[in-house]
């Protein structure tokens, strides 16, 4: 009984110095605390620990207002200490419902601001988006070598910007080939379709930066929010972040908590490691030339080295594998880039590009099917991987599933619409089915975003000279040869100039290419059909045909599906003189689904020379069904005989 007695006076003591009211007061406003910072945590650039630190706060200061409430008491004469028990204060009742008044009107202003917070500050919604471009920043420094560090930072942001829903982000290979053109923001801007521009300059002394950054409204070309930072190598990376944060701040876009982990996870906490790979990613953006692409593999190879977990560097090593086979043909560089590949995706399976890398080089192999679930990975991982779909609507083509293709190719266009390569290559899927009006319109965007894409020009000349157009053709592989003198320009240019019978010329033109890329099998075989009728180089044609069967071969160990280096092998095999080898590569060239214009056309080739003219005529029948350009059929040497 004595026990409970002292409970009970304990209770009471506690609700006459209304302990119990204050905590229920505390918890309250720790409540609503709690709900204020979470909401503006998402929407502001606080550090991500906020909503935790201020748990922890208002966890340590409950016991705290419960040790103030026992000790001080509200009195007529102010706040005064309580160390009694009993009656011995008198407490002034009417100032203390004068404090709970103002705590009741206060906390009600809390909950004004907080419910008006939408009203006041407008916060996209999921469904909503906004355009934004991320320009490369320019270096002021003067140092050349470090031209890499702005286009590396300004990658980094526009990574980082791109996992944010709300965000359509402009391509940054036509972001990058606009800012070079000299174009002010709002022409650039209205060139890519988006509401804002981020731009910025980056000076270099050491290892410290001073980077000034300014988001700018394309519609009225002010800015919108300007900064100066002053960091060294070792924090740029959470520079980078940060900047991100503030760029949705200020276009009012609400950051799920989900997104801003994943705006604050780096590829590697290195920066020796980050910087170098910065350096590696700009070399393997320059023109695919051979040093470019050696010091690009040096460069992430030394990255690695500071970082064996950097997924990252890996996978530019298996981009820049994928780079040099496309660039030379070379098939000794297929097994290092899937090596490479499967390297980054042991460390990271999160990566879409490396998936999508992946499907490319299935691709390649002729794995259709293998290459359609890396394409399908690559887009579940991120939807908004435009080259993943690209990728996947190529392979859709050759399987036959041309609308199912067609239809990838305008998603990614629609996803992105200010994306080069996206026109290039549906550009390429309509040239194929031979609809060439609607292929020049989509180069000719390609080349409008990306003026410095030599392959676009290229591109152009070919079409012209299909639609027999010839005089504007040369006009486009002129172009094409002044901005990057390689291969498929030299090449095109010695299309040319066979199919109008000068055929020196075109040895000439086709010879260039050869020292250019020197693996690939089609400009052997293109060099020595040129070589068959030019006088001067006749004798050696044959030897010509030898080296380009030599290549076919190893492209076939690769990928022994490819119709186009099946037809190829058979027409070099032909001009060789080895009649039952070529029936049998005939054989098993109809074993295949041919539904590729240019494979019937070289089909032709190879029945004319055999003196099967039947059959020779009805490749041609079938290719010109598939859209296959009838000015070059009347131009071919060989058709000759068939048109007389």
């Amino acid at each position: 009984v004595l026990h409970n007695d002292r409970v009970e006076d304990w209770f009471d003591e506690l609700k006459r110095r209304r302990v119990f009211r204050v905590l229920t007061a505390y918890a309250v406003f720790a409540w609503l605390c709690l709900q204020i910072v979470d909401v503006l945590s998402d929407a502001l650039p606080v550090p991500d620990w906020t909503l935790t630190a201020t748990t922890v706060a208002l966890g340590v200061g409950f016991p705290v207002a419960a040790l103030l409430s026992w000790i001080y008491q509200i009195t007529p004469a102010g706040v005064v200490h309580d160390s009694n028990t009993g009656d011995g204060i008198i407490v002034d009742r009417n100032r203390l419902v004068h404090y709970i008044d103002l705590l009741i009107i206060g906390i009600l202003l809390v909950v004004v601001v907080f419910l008006s917070f939408g009203r006041v500050f407008p916060v996209l919604g999921e469904s909503e988006e906004v355009r934004v471009a991320v320009l490369p920043f320019e270096n002021v420094g003067g140092d050349k070598e470090n031209a890499y560090l702005g286009e590396g930072i300004a990658d980094d942001i526009r990574a980082r910007l791109y996992e944010i829903p709300q965000f359509l982000i402009a391509a940054r290979s036509s972001s990058r080939s606009l800012a070079k053109q000299g174009l002010d923001i709002r022409a650039i801007g209205e060139r890519l379709g988006v509401n804002h521009v981020l731009e910025g300059t980056v000076r270099r002394a050491g290892d410290q930066f001073r980077l000034n950054v300014q988001l700018v409204d394309v519609d009225s070309g002010f800015s919108r929010w300007d900064k100066s930072y002053d960091t060294s190598l070792d924090e740029v990376l959470d520079l980078q972040n940060r900047i991100s944060l503030i760029v949705a701040s200020e276009l009012h876009v609400a950051l799920t908590r989900e997104t801003r982990e994943s705006l604050a996870r780096n590829a590697t906490d290195d920066p020796i490691a980050f910087d170098l790979y910065l350096r590696a990613r700009n070399y393997l953006d320059r023109p695919s030339t051979e040093e470019n692409l050696e010091r690009a593999r040096l460069l992430f190879l030394e990255a690695i080295g500071h970082d064996r977990q950097f997924a990252l560097g890996y996978a530019g090593l298996c981009r820049t594998a994928i780079a040099r086979f496309r660039a030379t043909g070379d098939t000794k560089f297929v097994e290092p880039a899937q090596e490479h590949c499967q390297k980054a995706l042991s460390l990271d399976t999160g990566l879409s590009e490396v998936h999508a890398a992946l499907g490319e080089l299935h691709t390649l192999g002729g794995k259709l099917e293998e290459a359609v679930i890396a394409f399908n990975e690559a887009i579940s991982i991120d939807p908004r991987a435009v080259d993943a779909r690209s990728g996947l609507a190529s392979v859709l083509a050759r399987q036959g599933r041309l609308e199912d293709a067609e239809a990838q190719h305008i998603l990614a266009i629609e996803l992105l619409p200010a994306n080069w390569n996206g026109y290039n290559r549906f550009a390429r899927f309509l040239l194929a089915q031979g609809r060439l009006d609607e292929a020049l319109s989509n180069y000719e965007r390609s080349i409008d975003l990306a003026p410095e894409f030599a392959g676009g020009y290229n591109n152009i000349g070919v079409i012209y000279y299909f639609k027999g157009e010839f005089a504007n053709a040369a006009e486009y592989y002129d172009k094409s040869i002044a901005l990057n003198p390689g291969r498929a320009a030299f090449s095109n240019s010695g299309y040319m100039y066979y199919y109008a019978g000068n055929f020196e010329k075109a040895a000439e033109m086709f010879g260039r290419a050869v020292d250019v890329a020197s693996a690939d099998y089609r400009l052997w075989g293109n060099l020595a059909d040129a070589q068959r009728f030019a006088e001067a180089s006749k004798d050696v044609s044959g030897a010509s045909y030898a080296k380009a069967l030599e290549l076919v071969d190893l492209q076939l160990d690769i990928d022994p599906t490819d119709t186009v280096a099946l037809s190829m092998r058979a027409w070099y095999l032909a001009n060789l003189g080895d009649s039952d080898a070529t029936e049998a590569a005939l054989t098993r060239i109809y074993a295949q689904d041919l539904n590729d214009s240019e494979n019937l056309y070289v089909l032709a080739l190879v029945h004319t020379l055999l003196g099967d003219i039947g059959s020779a005529q009805a490749a041609l029948t079938k290719a010109r069904e598939l859209g296959f350009s009838q000015v070059v059929l009347d131009a071919t040497p060989e058709f000759q005989q068939l048109n007389q």
